[in-house]
């Protein structure tokens, strides 16, 4: 399947003819201020994120489980307080976003969601995560993360293989 977003407000699935919203009404996803990223699980679940808010007014990372959007987190959703640029899901299922949003210390930072609470994964052997940080999974299944250190005007690759993260350059 092929899926699409963007500025549209909601999340478009090709379906070999037409293109059809995932969720219309009550389901729908209304998300106003661009989609930025999307990824599916292995379990079917797609996954967006961008500039879109919640009812309080916080970006968030929405789920579709093939009947509704809902908010990852619910309650103890990630609770960004700008843009969430990049998503992806390891094969474990564990749901990591980074985007313009910071810590408390004004930070970015890089989120992981393992079922139950996000956390903030950190980085030690990168100088630092800027809201230029993009993620991806590779054929194992291990979050990959491109990083512009716009400071220092350079760029690194690191993995996680759900421990460590491994600096790849």
């Amino acid at each position: 399947n092929l899926y699409a977003g963007g500025g549209l407000g909601y999340v478009a699935k090709w379906n070999d003819t037409i293109w059809q919203p995932l969720g219309q009404g009550s389901n729908a996803l209304n998300a106003i201020g661009g989609i930025n990223s999307l990824v599916k699980d292995r379990a079917g679940n797609i996954y967006a994120a961008g500039g879109f808010t919640n009812a309080s007014g916080k970006p968030y990372v929405a789920k579709w489980n093939g009947t509704g959007w809902s908010e990852v987190g619910g309650p103890n959703g990630l609770n960004a307080n700008q843009s969430i640029h990049s998503i992806a899901v390891d094969f474990s299922g564990n749901v990591y976003a980074t985007g313009a949003f910071t810590n408390g210390a004004g930070k970015h930072y890089i989120a992981r969601w393992n079922g139950s609470m996000w956390a903030e994964i950190a980085v030690p052997n990168v100088p630092i995560v800027s809201n230029r940080t993009y993620l991806t999974t590779d054929s194992r299944g291990f979050i990959l993360a491109g990083i512009y250190d716009q400071h220092n005007l350079d760029s690194f690759l690191t993995r996680w293989n759900g421990t460590n993260w491994i600096d790849l350059g």
